[in-house]
């Protein structure tokens, strides 16, 4: 998209990997975050605060890895699968 000339200001990455990725592009491009463009992520990972321009959807790992056993139980037992919304919480930082 910067190599096209394409106009953005916002970014929505899948996971916080792939936007810390896409901030050191930006950068080394000569986009400056976040004035020029945010970027949120997914996970919030330890390290995603390092990026103070990275704002984040933090989940809660441990429900989900708790959710997912009992799925698999589900499975295995032959009882039907509901699905779940896992509650998420924004970390806004400067983007």
């Amino acid at each position: 998209m910067i190599e096209q000339g394409t106009s953005f200001d916002g970014i929505f990455c899948a996971n916080d990997a792939i936007a810390m990725g896409a901030i050191d592009a930006l950068v080394a491009h000569g986009r400056s975050v976040p004035a020029d463009v945010s970027v949120v992520g997914f996970d919030d990972l330890p390290g995603a605060s390092i990026f103070r321009s990275l704002t984040s959807v933090r989940q809660d790992w441990a429900l989900g890895g708790v959710l997912l056993a009992q799925k698999v139980l589900d499975l295995v037992g032959g009882r039907a699968v509901e699905s779940h919304m896992m509650p998420v919480q924004l970390v806004a930082r400067e983007s």
